[in-house]
């Protein structure tokens, strides 16, 4: 495996894993071996140092010296801080000290899942710079630092420094406008316990409706690459429900994606004459997208992806029956709307995207 700066590492894969009751095959990449030009450069790098000059590659100012391509990594180190630092100017107060209390520190099993490198694999600058770019995507993370080191035989140690933020966050509101009453009520984690997954619970009340919304996201199901989302809504007239499971292009040089989304919605759908209900109709959504795609991987700094989804969109009103409105709509006779006015055909797409 190479650790060239603009070029994909091809995959090397020694075993297939069977995980779960899911049955999900997980290739494990075979343990990393130094880089053919190891020898080559390190006589190149001995003659620069002995004429005067400085190493070629350096791991930053926490190294002990200069990193030679085909190092391997030896230890992978997580440290998870507190979302305020006492020993910081300004931050060693009470309510800063108790929010620390309060909060579940990042787990740092939940960093290491994320990182794009392992220990046994060889050290590469622009994987350590990737993952920390992946890591800071996350809302939770105020900060990451990535301290590469390199030992007495040859290895590195990468020892990965990340601070938290506040997520626990939430509201509630009341109005009241034109006689009727208008609530909510929130409350969102987006590092549940440290987990990295996200639950929502809210509760709307609004003048069509009153909901009842539970919410999960999980973007490292099982510890695995694949991201669940499933949400969940109680209404007053019907229900709604959400579920996604995909596997994203998580990094530049991944090589395939894929996702099935599921969405169901069933509501009561007013309309209104003079501000007051006039009459309604039973409205059934239903979709389901399934997507794949496919990518070479990182090749020459360029990473080019091909995606293909195919999309199937039902809308139901043979629930409804007729309804009275007085005076009729435009284009239809008499006082009656049949529910066949209601009725479109399924909605049906084949999407090619090309990124």
């Amino acid at each position: 495996m190479l650790a060239s700066r603009g070029h994909r590492r091809p995959p090397v894969f020694d075993r297939i894993v069977l995980t779960g009751a899911l049955g999900l095959a997980l290739a494990v990449p075979a343990a990393a071996q130094p880089s053919g030009n190891l020898i080559p450069w390190l006589r190149a790098e001995a003659a620069a140092v002995s004429a005067g000059g400085s190493p070629v590659l350096a791991a930053g100012p926490e190294s002990q010296g200069a990193i030679p391509p085909g190092s391997v990594i030896g230890e992978v180190r997580v440290v998870t801080r507190d979302i305020f630092d006492p020993d910081r100017p300004g931050e060693d107060r009470r309510i800063f000290r108790l929010a620390n209390k309060l909060h579940r520190t990042t787990r740092a099993a939940v960093i290491e899942r994320q990182l794009l490198f392992r220990p046994g694999d060889v050290f590469s600058p622009e994987l350590v710079e990737e993952s920390a770019r992946l890591l800071r995507t996350n809302d939770y993370l105020y900060d990451v630092e990535m301290k590469p080191v390199l030992r007495q035989d040859g290895k590195v140690d990468v020892e990965v420094v990340t601070r938290d933020v506040w997520t626990l966050s939430g509201g509630m509101s009341f109005g009241r406008a034109g006689g009727v009453n208008t609530t909510s009520f929130s409350v969102e984690d987006s590092n549940l316990l440290g987990t990295g997954k996200t639950l929502s619970v809210a509760r709307i009340g609004t003048v069509d409706r009153t909901s009842n919304l539970v919410r999960f996201r999980d973007p490292n199901l099982l510890g695995s690459r694949m991201s669940l989302l499933a949400s969940y809504a109680q209404n007053s007239d019907g229900g709604r429900q959400r579920l996604e499971v995909e596997r994203p292009f998580f990094s530049l040089d991944s090589r395939w994606a894929a996702g099935v989304r599921l969405f169901r919605d069933d509501r009561l759908e007013q309309l209104y004459r003079g501000g007051k209900i006039a009459t309604g109709f039973r409205h059934v959504n239903q979709a389901l997208e399934l997507y794949g795609g496919f990518s070479p991987g990182l090749v020459n700094g360029t990473a080019r992806r091909w995606e293909l989804g195919f999309t199937v969109s039902r809308d139901d009103f043979s629930n409804s029956s007729s309804f009275p409105i007085k005076g009729g709509l435009p284009g239809l006779p008499g006082s009656i709307v049949p529910k066949q006015f209601f009725t479109p055909p399924p909605d049906r797409a084949l999407v090619l995207c090309v990124d």
